[in-house]
């Protein structure tokens, strides 16, 4: 039970936004560069570009969301290295704990109380619905994250009803969509017995729902196309076994933010399904490729995990030498994960013939 609530509270977490009648977006150009730079892993630069729009707009919560949010990015960048890892494991990677909990909910609380304040005066103010139901949900992700699921729960009830909330009140700005879209999938996904527990966060929807309002939003979003073509892409390479819906869905995301890793994730996924190790393998070495222009914390995170992925698909195509090469670069690398250590000492010694 604990997981499928994590599964589901972790996507309430979307990017969207919208506003009455029309959308207004606070430092909109800002947001868009902040964002790319989020994208690419660039996290230190998404930062001090949000700060930036935090001091130049004070009295708006979007600085301050967005600054917050790319703290987790960083476990966000840590769930994605999580999946990878699960492709190729012996073993399970266990998952790595949240980073800078404490400063993540101290922000995020700063933005409710700058929401609430507009709120008061306003209160069918597009941003602060948006930004308030999305603190709500990157808290309910986190307490999740962090296995307190009362508190989830009772920020997912909260995001849920904001988000309802904003897309009644804007029914025709696709960023007001995604989050929706999102829960509905979700929920969709739930075996029937326990869609009455999530009721009482006030969710309810179908897969099918969800995935027809997702393209919706992707049509008509200002701010979150990138993160609605990398959310469909993704679905429909891990959950819904459609890994050539998921190819056209990677194809339109990499037109959306050319050259990002994010692309080449979801590339990596839907080839693995498809059993095409090619393609899969080439997908790989793109992602490496694009390992300098990542921050140097992430680089040393994901290097040692892409030589020990080319080492299991040389593995598996009878490539001894080559697996070998790969898995003695993986456990020479800076930031070996412990538990990537032992599945690379396991695969090098089996590759070499050794017990």
């Amino acid at each position: 039970m604990p997981r499928i609530l994590l599964v589901l509270l972790f996507c309430l977490a979307a990017s969207c936004q919208a506003s009455a009648g029309e959308a207004v977006f606070t430092g909109k150009d800002e947001i868009l560069k902040g964002l790319d730079h989020a994208y690419r892993l660039r996290f230190e630069a998404a930062k001090e570009v949000f700060s930036r729009l935090a001091a130049s707009h004070p009295s708006s919560p979007a600085g301050r969301f967005y600054v917050a949010a790319i703290g987790w990015g960083v476990t966000e960048s840590d769930a994605r290295w999580r999946i990878m890892a699960s492709q190729y494991g012996v073993t399970t990677p266990p998952r790595k704990k949240a980073r800078d909990t404490a400063a993540f909910e101290s922000g995020l609380e700063e933005v409710i109380v700058l929401c609430n304040a507009v709120l008061s005066k306003r209160p069918d103010d597009f941003e602060a619905l948006f930004y308030k139901a999305g603190a709500h949900a990157f808290l309910a992700r986190m307490h999740a994250y962090g296995g307190d699921y009362f508190a989830a729960m009772s920020h997912g009830k909260k995001s849920a009803a904001l988000f309802d909330r904003l897309y009644a009140l804007y029914p025709a700005q696709g960023d007001a969509m995604i989050g929706p879209a999102i829960y509905k999938y979700y929920v969709g996904r739930l075996p029937s017995p326990l869609r009455w527990l999530v009721g009482m966060l006030g969710l309810s929807g179908t897969k099918e729902e969800g995935l027809a309002l997702a393209e919706k939003a992707f049509a008509a979003a200002m701010l979150s196309r990138v993160e609605v073509a990398d959310f469909l892409a993704r679905t429909y390479a891990l959950h819904e076994g459609n890994p050539h819906k998921a190819l056209e869905w990677i194809a339109t995301l990499e037109r959306e933010l050319p050259g990002t890793a994010a692309a080449e994730f979801d590339r990596l996924l839907a080839y693995h399904a498809l059993g095409d190790a090619a393609n899969e393998e080439a997908a790989v070495i793109r992602l490496y490729e694009r390992l300098p222009d990542v921050d140097p914390a992430a680089r040393e995170l994901w290097e040692p995990l892409l030589y020990y992925v080319r080492g299991s698909l040389r593995e598996k195509s009878g490539d001894r030498p080559a697996a070998a090469l790969f898995f003695k670069k993986a456990l020479a690398a800076r930031g070996l994960d412990p538990w990537l250590k032992g599945e690379a000492e396991l695969k090098l010694r089996r590759t070499e013939g050794r017990r």
